[in-house]
């Protein structure tokens, strides 16, 4: 019993901090997956002109909803959105699991 206590508590532990990493980047994880829901102040500076640029446009926000995540930042103009194409990269490099 003692041992099935500690294993549990170690889990616990662990646990918690497997999702601390998880709070220290909640804001670029929502930019990433709501980008047309995060207002542009909240974003690092170099992100906020193409993500004003991207709230504006119809198009982006109908193909957002349409396609996957994955999908959607494949498909973004590389000359109009180079700071959110590498955004995205890094945050896929970071959940590539949940993915793939």
């Amino acid at each position: 019993m003692r041992r099935c206590a500690t294993d549990i508590a170690s889990l616990a532990v662990e646990f918690k901090e497997r999702f601390q990493d998880f709070a220290a980047i909640e804001k670029d994880m929502l930019l990433f997956s709501s980008p047309f829901s995060v207002d542009p102040d909240d974003t690092l500076h170099q992100l906020q002109l193409e993500l004003i640029e991207l709230q504006c446009d119809n198009e982006r926000h109908s193909q957002h909803q349409q396609l996957s995540l994955v999908n959607f930042y494949r498909q973004l103009d590389k000359g109009r959105f180079p700071e959110m194409q590498t955004f995205a990269k890094q945050m896929l490099s970071l959940l590539s699991s949940t993915f793939v």
